[in-house]
């Protein structure tokens, strides 16, 4: 585990050629939750503060342990000047940083502070003069970066989980104490619960907004739930503050992809390959609740703010795939399963709906799937588990909108 660590941060990181002297290790937590940042004051207080009463219940639930809490989780604040940035985010940003650093904005290094009491250390990392960024396409500067960045901050200073969060998202009392048996059980993978918070009162519009909203979760967790019904083990909802890793699986998938957004989709993604592949493809669901928030936003192209931006009432929010997409995606999944079971390995497009034949026929299944069984053709537990690979959640959604396009003739076999 160590090798592949070491690794990561001498040859991936984006620290790999940084001595990270400016700060000493021995400051920074085992527990590591990274939150990138652009124009979040002062609601980032209201996480902050969410924050600090977990730890406080941590320590209840812990007892006698105080000091311990307290000295083994590390919030890591990343805030990003990405190449759109209006003048009055900029703005925000630099009040936001004088005021968690006490420091001038000249600074060029991650700053580690406790000044404001609050329960945990708190790492400061302004990417305006960081010296990275200049090698860095400023097209590529978004929330992936800022993640990245403070993930890879945080395993080079030694974290063992990092948790990723959002400037104004909400955690359960029990968040600190799941982060902790999260690391005491060893897990190297898993997702939280999640609800949004309710839409603010003050906001044009905010009980049809609070419906677009109620609609928007039950249809995330919908799909959620009728992609696991499939039988694919790429299931998981695709939210940033719900992700948690340990330090082994984050530099084992290469990191967090740097991307304006969809970075969740595809970390998760990378995960839960890496588990499949290692012989537990079962997903973990951790038992705290995030609450990201229900609000307007323009920080990235989709999301929940974008949806709200548009959602003049519920039917504006996307619904769930057709019931016959899913049983689509099942029966060829199920098609298979048998297959690969059966030791003939020849695929029995027979039984297959006609438009997944055609989109099948479009990726070069054929050719894939004769290439998978002549490297697997002795193991077919291995050939199940590289036909996932092949067959990952990308490739879902991809074959769900071309199945979409006509699903009256999906069974039209």
């Amino acid at each position: 585990m160590k090798d592949i660590i070491s690794i990561y941060n001498k040859k991936r990181s984006l620290f790999a050629n940084d001595k990270l002297t400016q700060i000493s290790n021995t400051l920074f937590s085992k527990i590591a939750i990274v939150i990138p940042v652009y124009n979040e004051f002062p609601g980032i207080f209201n996480t902050f503060n969410s924050l600090s009463n977990s730890v406080y219940n941590a320590e209840l639930h812990f007892k006698n342990t105080k000091q311990t809490i307290r000295d083994r989780v590390t919030v890591v604040v990343v805030i990003n000047n990405p190449i759109e940035a209006s003048k009055e985010a900029l703005e925000n940003n630099e009040i936001l940083y004088r005021l968690l650093t006490q420091e001038h904005t000249d600074q060029t290094e991650p700053v580690l502070k406790n000044s404001l009491d609050f329960p945990f250390y708190l790492h400061v990392c302004y990417l305006k003069n960081d010296k990275r960024v200049k090698s860095i396409s400023k097209k590529k500067i978004g929330v992936g970066y800022a993640r990245r960045y403070g993930m890879d901050l945080s395993l080079a200073y030694g974290a063992s989980v990092i948790a990723c969060m959002d400037a104004d998202t909400l955690v359960s009392n029990n968040y600190i104490e799941t982060l902790f048996d999260f690391e005491k059980n060893k897990f190297g993978f898993g997702i939280c619960k999640f609800e949004h918070q309710k839409v603010p009162e003050d906001i044009r519009d905010s009980q049809k907004k609070q419906k677009a909203i109620i609609a928007y979760e039950k249809y995330i967790k919908a799909h959620s739930e009728c992609l696991k019904n499939t039988g694919t083990p790429y299931w998981a909802y695709a939210l940033g503050p719900t992700i948690v890793c340990n330090a082994e699986s984050y530099a084992s998938v290469g990191g967090m992809p740097i991307r304006k957004a969809g970075e969740d989709f595809y970390f998760i993604q990378s995960l839960e390959k890496l588990f499949l592949q290692r012989g537990n493809p079962k997903l973990q669901i951790l038992d705290c609740t995030v609450y990201p928030s229900a609000r307007l936003s323009t920080r990235v192209p989709f999301g929940t703010g974008q949806v709200l931006a548009g959602a003049s009432d519920v039917k504006s929010i996307p619904s769930v795939y057709a019931e016959k997409t899913y049983e689509a995606i099942h029966t060829f999944l199920s098609v298979m399963r048998e297959t690969i079971k059966s030791g003939c390995f020849e695929i029995q497009w027979k039984l297959l709906p006609k438009n997944v034949i055609d989109f099948l026929k479009k990726e070069d299944f054929e050719v894939v799937w004769h290439k998978l069984v002549h490297e697997n053709k002795n193991n077919p537990k291995n050939l199940e588990i590289a036909f996932h690979v092949w067959f990952d959640g990308l490739k879902i959604i991809r074959l769900m909108h071309f199945l979409e396009k006509d699903t009256s003739q999906i069974f039209d076999i």
